[in-house]
């Protein structure tokens, strides 16, 4: 179990959108800034017991509805995941996938209304791709998948941009947008967005200055 049991908040305005991960955002025009978890759904989440992960591993967690929580974290190069609920507490953790190649970056949002998404990058060698894995309630995880077109910038690549800003958000309609740096470019920002039954959109190609504002967070909360 894990032994710390710190809680970071979230950043953004209340919403029904949840996300973590946000280092590397661009700043909002507002200025942003943090706060301490206000909503219901970031009060539960911040209430649960520390998720089943080694001491001092990064763990995000997210109430993915009123009675679900949801924890991933990296371990040993692949994507853990554990459910929680008031009848069962923590899972047994297990990994999203063991396929070839090494997992990092993963960050993992949902709406609070039944639907997270789990978004990674993916390195096999010098072959750089993004993952993901969306869970719907009654349904679990889905069998992880590339998202299509998507070139994330290489661990090893420098540029203007932090290569762990991989971003993810999801809308009350399941919808959802990730936001990663590019592979193709060290000036530019790739972009997709997934619609339920349609699957992701080809990626478009941002320059920072388009880069989006701090996406939103409002039941996401992360313990290390």
């Amino acid at each position: 179990m894990a032994a710390c049991q710190r809680h970071e908040p979230a950043s953004g305005s209340d919403s029904t959108t949840s996300v973590l991960g946000n280092s590397g955002f661009a700043p909002s025009a507002s200025g942003g800034g943090t706060r301490s978890p206000t909503s219901a759904r970031e009060r539960r989440a911040g209430a649960l017991p520390p998720a089943p992960a080694p001491s001092g591993t990064g763990v995000q967690v997210t109430m993915a509805d009123s009675k679900t929580g949801l924890a991933l974290w990296l371990q040993d190069g692949r994507v853990m995941v554990s459910r929680w609920t008031l009848n069962t507490n923590w899972e047994r953790p297990k990994p999203l996938e063991t396929i070839a190649g090494s997992a990092s970056h993963a960050r993992l949002a949902s709406n609070g209304r039944g639907v997270a998404i789990a978004v990674w990058q993916h390195t096999v060698g010098d072959i750089e791709s993004l993952r993901y894995s969306r869970w719907q309630h009654g349904r679990g995880w889905e069998t992880p998948d590339v998202m299509p077109g998507a070139l994330p910038r290489p661990h090893d690549e420098g540029g203007p941009l932090d290569t762990t800003a991989v971003r993810i958000e999801v809308d009350r309609d399941g919808n959802a947008r990730a936001e990663w740096p590019s592979g193709f470019d060290a000036d530019q920002m790739q972009s997709s967005t997934f619609v339920p039954g349609e699957g992701w959109a080809r990626p478009v190609d941002l320059p920072l200055q388009a880069a989006a504002p701090p996406m939103p967070a409002g039941s996401s909360t992360a313990q290390r």
